[in-house]
C-alpha cells in the first residue's frame, strides 16, 4: 500500500491560501473601522494616558530598591 503526498501538499496550500484570506478581512475591517472612528479613538489618548500613570504605580509597587544611599541604610 503506497502513500500518496500529494494530498498532503494540496491540503497545505489551501490552508495557507485561507489565512491570507482571513488576513485580508482582517486587515480591511482595521482600515474601516480606523477610517469611520479615528476621532474617537485619537479622543481618547490623553485619558489613556492618565489612566496609565495610576496604574504604573499599582503594579510596580515593592520594586523600589535602588533609591536609599548605602549610609543611610546603616544608620
Amino acid at each position: 500500500m503506497e502513500r500518496s503526498d500529494d494530498t498532503h501538499g494540496a491540503g497545505c496550500a489551501q490552508g495557507s491560501s485561507w489565512s491570507w484570506v482571513f488576513v485580508a478581512f482582517g486587515l480591511m475591517a482595521v482600515v474601516l473601522l480606523w477610517q469611520e472612528h479615528r476621532a474617537h479613538m485619537l479622543g481618547v489618548i490623553p485619558y489613556l494616558i492618565l489612566l496609565a500613570c495610576p496604574l504604573m504605580h499599582l503594579l510596580h509597587r515593592g520594586h523600589h530598591h535602588g533609591h536609599r544611599r548605602e549610609e543611610d541604610h546603616h544608620a
